[in-house]
């Protein structure tokens, strides 16, 4: 083919690079040697499968070779077939060539020997390799889980150790139980924190996986429809109630409308609650840890001890609460069910449509329909007693009134203004409530607003809350009847928080115990966030103290594992609703009495008795309160009932 040239010459130009192109075209074609060693790249990145499968087609060809070659060097009357298989001993036994006889022979069988133990040390180190690979992935937890009625806990929080423990506590009477753990956290880390947290010989199993719980393929390691629950932890350093948000749209992902899922999410904020209540058509169970550490601070401040009863309400240890229908008893009052069983308590009822009641009315007739909200050791003991116990009539107590607060809170933190308002209408007017906090380790959205409160005069004093001239001086205020010490959370970490909360408690407490000090009678209340300075608490002996951690734990792991008592702690705990209360006996039986007369005293009054505390002897630490206790048990006017008022 021939190219005129055109008169502006571009004809030659365009000739000369057509040629040009295809030269280079030519020099880019890649050679045969280019292309298998491409398609040996291509197939060694599949992993050790294709390793594998190549070592066994070069240990075939050794052996085909070698047979050969003993065929045509070395003769003989044996078969091929028979010499395919001397080869294949002698690549993969290489002691044998020892004794062989006939210098052809040998050197036949060293060649394939050599062959042999090149392709072994490959399978070896192929082998090692490949077990490496597999104990990383495994380390890094992104196996699949293979469990069916599990828990599943999505997220970390600092009360993720003790909600195990419960949930361990809980599974002690089964036979096989697992606990599924998906954080972002490192699976190994998360398995050294967590694994003594399941007592020796209990049969629940711990297994992590990393991922973010927020990611449906992630979800989808841990099978959540296979789960008997789901947890969501609210993480602070991860994105806190945002992250559990997101978790739980997650498993909307999964589950539309939550008909199949049970699920429990721990929230920091009521109205991010409240909008997933929305969306969720009221299927998601929430804990609002603010809310209920604010509450129990509140109702603690005046009564110490009630942090115990509030603890031994929540645990898996001793009494809980059941539900049970009774038809024996529709028609009756509420009264009658209380007085109708010897080894349960009866709190409260739970109505046809799902509403809770605590504390009812005495004269409230049970319906068709309605559950009884009990404590009781067991199910089992939640039963009807052959008759119904009997008591007297009491007369009915007078009402309480309110008293002034005088408060001194050292310390502040996100949970202080939640704390106030609960108190408020507690108290008498003309309360007073002085803050001394460290302005650097407070959010200025952290301080109260102190035009909500009416009952209360609110002042702070910025200060260190570990000066012990400071305290001592602030300990000193007349009429000081309460001191309240709260850990900081901005800045610290949880750890130096409670050291801080720690060391200002042992100098309210010498300060405190000063001889001629006219608030040596002040009641001392201590926050942690950590169960494990307990003990170094008690060294300071505070009246009382509760671990906020300890108490959102204990809530989640109980509505884990019964989602009906979700309701009822909202009741007892939430915003608005019934209050637990320490009263002396002495108010509704001045000579005392029994258990059975102490209820129906208690009824008198609009009240609920659950329980007794003991009085403190002297000499002796306060006695645990205890819940549920027989109806026929005697009570002394100097101990202490239990109320849901």
């Amino acid at each position: 083919m021939s190219v005129a040239p055109r008169a502006d010459g571009t004809g030659a130009t365009a000739t000369s690079a057509l040629l040009h192109d295809t030269d280079t075209r030519d020099h880019m074609r890649p050679s045969v040697r280019e292309r298998l060693r491409y398609r040996f790249d291509t197939t060694m990145s599949r992993g050790a499968i294709a390793l594998v499968a190549y070592l066994a087609a070069a240990a075939a060809v050794l052996v085909v070779v070698g047979a050969a070659l003993y065929a045509l060097l070395v003769g003989g009357d044996q078969s091929f077939g028979e010499r395919m298989w001397e080869a294949l001993g002698r690549a993969f036994d290489p002691g044998t060539f020892t004794g062989d006889t006939g210098w052809t022979f040998r050197i036949v069988s060293l060649i394939i020997t050599l062959g042999g133990l090149f392709l072994v040390s490959a399978l070896i180190g192929l082998i090692a390799t490949a077990l490496d690979q597999r104990l990383e992935e495994l380390r890094k937890g992104r196996s699949r889980v293979i469990e069916t009625g599990h828990t599943l806990v999505l997220g970390w929080s600092p009360s993720l150790p003790l909600v195990l423990s419960e949930l361990a506590s809980a599974n002690a009477n089964l036979r096989d139980a697992a606990v599924v753990v998906l954080s972002r956290r490192d699976k190994v880390e998360m398995e050294d924190l967590l694994r003594d947290r399941i007592p020796a010989g209990n049969p629940t199993r711990l297994v992590c996986r990393t991922g973010d719980p927020a990611d449906p393929a992630d979800l989808a390691l841990v099978d959540p429809l296979g789960a008997r629950s789901v947890i969501v932890m609210c993480d602070p350093e991860s994105g806190g109630d945002a992250q559990t948000v997101k978790a739980v749209l997650a498993l909307m992902s999964i589950d539309p409308d939550l008909s199949r899922l049970s699920v429990v999410a721990e929230l920091s904020e009521a109205r991010h609650a409240e909008a997933l209540a929305a969306v969720t058509r009221d299927r998601l169970r929430t804990i609002i840890g603010t809310d209920l550490i604010a509450r129990v601070t509140a109702e603690v401040c005046f009564q110490s001890g009630l942090a115990e009863v509030v603890q031994e309400l929540l645990d898996f240890d001793g009494d809980e609460i059941y539900f049970r229908p009774e038809p024996a008893l529709v028609g009756r009052t509420f009264l009658d069910a209380q007085m109708a069983y010897s080894d349960a308590t009866v709190l409260g009822v739970r109505d046809g449509e799902g509403a809770i009641h605590l504390n009812p009315p005495g004269d409230r007739p049970l319906a068709d329909g309605d559950r009884l909200i009990a404590i009781a050791e067991d199910d089992d003991r939640f039963t009807l007693a052959p008759a119904a116990v009997t008591a007297g009539e009491r007369p009915v107590p007078e009402p309480i009134t309110p008293e002034v607060l005088n408060a001194l809170v050292l310390g502040w933190n996100r949970l202080g203004p939640a704390i106030l308002t609960e108190l408020d209408p507690l108290v008498a007017p003309g309360s007073r409530v002085r803050i001394v906090a460290d302005p650097e380790l407070v959010r200025d959205d952290d301080w109260p607003a102190v035009d909500t409160l009416r009952n209360i005069d609110v002042s702070v004093t910025p200060g260190d809350t570990a000066d012990r001239e400071m305290i001592a001086a602030a300990v000193a205020e007349p009429g000081l009847d309460r001191v309240i010490l709260l850990p900081h959370r901005r800045g610290i970490d949880a750890d130096e928080a409670d050291a801080r909360t720690l060391l200002s408690l042992v100098l309210v407490r010498r300060s405190l115990d000063v001889p001629g000090n006219p608030n040596g009678a002040a009641t001392v209340l201590a926050e942690l966030m950590d169960v494990r300075a307990v003990r170094l608490a008690r060294v300071a002996n505070p009246d009382d103290f509760l671990v906020s951690e300890r108490l959102v734990g204990l809530a989640i792991a109980q509505v884990a594992e019964n989602a009906d008592l979700a309701p009822v702690f909202d009741e007892l705990f939430g915003a608005r609703g019934s209050d637990l209360a320490l009263a002396p006996v002495a108010r509704y039986l001045p000579a005392g009495g029994t258990f059975a007369d102490a209820i129906v005293a208690a009824s008198s009054a609009g009240e609920c008795a659950i329980g007794v505390r003991p009085a403190r002897r002297a000499g002796e630490p306060p006695s645990a309160p205890r819940l549920n206790p027989p109806k026929d048990a005697a009570v002394d006017a100097g101990d202490e009932l239990v109320l849901v008022r």
